[in-house]
C-alpha cells in the first residue's frame, strides 16, 4: 500500500488557520519557537514562501480545532 506524499498548505491556509486558532503573528512565532519575520514568510504566497513540514501543519491544525481526525483535549 501507498503512503500519502505529504503536500504543504500554501500561505493563506496557514493564515487561515492561525486566524482560527485566535493568535497574533507573534504568538504563533513564540509557539513554534521562531521570529515573527520567519513565521511571515510560512504565510507568504510569494517566492520567500517557507512552508510548514508535516508535524507543524498537524499541531496547527489542532490549535485551530480544523485536523480532519484529531482533537485537543484536556487531561
Amino acid at each position: 500500500m501507498a503512503e500519502k506524499s505529504y503536500v504543504p498548505p500554501k500561505g493563506g491556509e496557514v493564515r487561515r488557520l492561525r486566524e482560527l486558532a485566535g493568535l497574533s503573528l507573534k504568538q504563533a512565532a513564540e509557539i513554534y519557537g521562531i521570529t515573527v519575520p520567519s513565521w511571515s514568510k510560512r504565510e507568504s504566497e510569494g517566492v520567500s514562501h517557507i512552508p510548514l513540514n508535516p508535524v507543524e501543519y498537524t499541531y496547527l491544525q489542532l490549535l485551530a480545532d480544523d485536523h480532519p481526525e484529531l482533537t485537543l483535549s484536556k487531561k
